[in-house]
């Protein structure tokens, strides 16, 4: 009996080393794969906005852009005014001696408006600049407030801008710099939500 039982013994000793050593093998082989494969959670939801079909076509962005080409315009033709009264003030001194009183206070005045002119462009750009930030800036949290509901209301756990693929450019450093900008590679159409969050929009504009 002595010898069987050494014989069954070694038999479970073997069969225990053989699992020991599958388990072993199982493990790295895990640990392999852990390290190499990325597991993307079955439940995580994800979907995609293209904020310049957003800024395009969402009606108050439409609207402040008018408003800000107007502002624009109406600066441009200030200033035009102001330089064509300027003109007119420098062709008075083809009427003048040089030298004389009269001569030199025309100078004077005229380099004055100049003075005058320029700063108040310099401040007058500042307000249309700082007036196109606050807008931007408004418009921009109020779509960041609504793709949140948006994705709120189905379900979403994370949601990418969607950017358009990089386009022929003239030199290779500004291709570069498109091709890194380019974040999402791949989103499938069911996954765009853009014309949801441009109804949401349309629908909070209009109360």
């Amino acid at each position: 009996m002595l010898p069987q039982t050494r014989l069954s013994w070694n038999r479970w000793g073997t069969l225990t080393a053989i699992g020991v050593i599958a388990l072993a093998f199982y493990h790295g082989q895990s640990s392999v794969k852990g390290a190499n494969t990325v597991l993307v959670p079955q439940e995580l939801r994800i979907a995609v906005v293209d904020l310049n079909e957003v800024f395009r076509s969402w009606s108050r962005t439409q609207k402040l852009s008018a408003t800000l080409n107007n502002k624009g315009q109406a600066l441009k033709e200030w200033r035009a005014s102001e330089l064509s009264e300027l003109k007119s003030l420098k062709s008075e001194l083809l009427h003048l001696k040089p030298g004389s009183d009269a001569f030199k206070e025309t100078v004077e005045k005229i380099r004055q408006r100049e003075i005058e002119i320029d700063v108040s462009i310099e401040v007058r750009t500042k307000y249309l600049r700082t007036d196109q930030v606050r807008m931007t800036l408004d418009v921009y949290q109020q779509v960041l407030r609504c793709v949140e509901q948006v994705a709120r209301e189905k379900g979403l756990a994370l949601v990418l801008r969607k950017d358009n693929p990089p386009n022929e450019r003239d030199t290779l450093s500004e291709l570069q710099i498109d091709v890194q900008n380019h974040k999402v590679l791949f989103a499938d159409k069911t996954m765009d939500i853009t014309t949801h969050v441009l109804s949401k929009l349309e629908s909070q504009s209009s109360r």
